[in-house]
């Protein structure tokens, strides 16, 4: 039988999230997808039934992307994280972050909905932001 993958989408924006989920539901039947309104939530949701991908926002009230991140590096270390904001670049997130990141860029281009769907289906990338930052590709 094949894995299901679980990806939790984190945004401060319902209608950010309702796009994302629109964009997302034909994956339904490959993926199990949650859509948590900011990182207690996210959080939440983690502790209840861990996810594989956590794809994030940064700027966010109450927690913010950045603080969400440094709780699931600590608490959840195998869970891959992306960070999807109109407000960073890949060089800024591993300015503040370092490697553990992934993958950082715009929401709802077709360059990151595509490399979501091979993330999550388990074709993550084994180059992180630290080495592509350093050059590599």
């Amino acid at each position: 039988m094949k894995k299901v993958h679980r990806i939790i989408f984190v945004d401060d924006e319902q209608n950010i999230l309702d796009a994302i989920r629109r964009s997302m539901s034909i994956h339904l039947s490959e993926w199990d997808i949650c859509y948590a309104i900011g990182g207690h939530e996210a959080l939440d949701f983690m502790h209840e039934k861990p996810a594989d991908v956590v794809i994030t926002d940064i700027a966010m009230p109450m927690m913010n992307g950045k603080e969400l991140i440094e709780q699931l590096v600590e608490k959840f270390p195998e869970v891959v994280i992306i960070v999807l904001s109109g407000h960073w670049t890949q060089s800024l997130a591993f300015s503040e972050l370092g490697p553990r990141v992934r993958r950082a860029g715009r929401v709802c281009s077709d360059r990151n909905r595509r490399w979501i769907s091979g993330s999550s289906a388990g074709c993550l990338p084994e180059v992180p932001i630290s080495q592509r930052h350093a050059g590599s590709p």
